[in-house]
This record gives C-alpha cells, sequence and structure tokens, in this order.
C-alpha cells in the first residue's frame, strides 16, 4: 500500500492530501482496496469481524471502549480472545 501510495504521488507529483481526496472522488480503486484489505486485516487481529472494518463508527466504539478499559487499568491482551480466554463479545463488543 505505501509503495502503491508513493507510486502515484511521485507520478502525480501530488501530496497524500490530495491523493485521498481523489480516492474519496472514486480515483484509485487499487489503493482504497488495499486499504480496505489492510482494515479488515486490523480488525481481524481485534477479534472483530471483518465486516465491520469499513463501518466508522463502529470501529470508533470498539476503540473507545478498549480504551475505557485499558485506561481503568485492565490488563490488555490484544489476541488473548485466540487463546481462547475471552471472545471479543465477553471483552464487552457486541457481535456484528
Amino acid at each position: 500500500m505505501i509503495a502503491r501510495r508513493q507510486e502515484i504521488c511521485a507520478e502525480q507529483q501530488f501530496g497524500l492530501n490530495r491523493l485521498y481526496d481523489l480516492v474519496d472522488e472514486g480515483a484509485y480503486a487499487d489503493l482504497r482496496k488495499l486499504h480496505r484489505e489492510l482494515d479488515e486485516a486490523v480488525a481481524a487481529c481485534y477479534g472483530w469481524p471483518t465486516a465491520i472494518a469499513q463501518d466508522k463508527d463502529e470501529i470508533g466504539r470498539r476503540l473507545f471502549a478498549l480504551n475505557v478499559e485499558i485506561a481503568r487499568g485492565r490488563g490488555y491482551d490484544p489476541f488473548a480472545w485466540r487463546a481462547g480466554e475471552a471472545s471479543a463479545e465477553q471483552l464487552g463488543f457486541p457481535a456484528v
């Protein structure tokens, strides 16, 4: 993704703001696809359904809830759900 982003910016001689304005307008579908794949991989690492990867509101809610738990002193093991210690839902994240 970074290589593709650098390639576009170098070819077109513009910065990231312009690039992402164009992506938001529908340009560079390949870069948009790379971002979606990255978002889905990150969601999966949290143990969240990949379907929420593009739901900014849900991602925000989940990250905020996680931050609150960490601020309250709860130990944070991002992969505990994989070890069978707790599911994402048991950690307070609703199933989607």
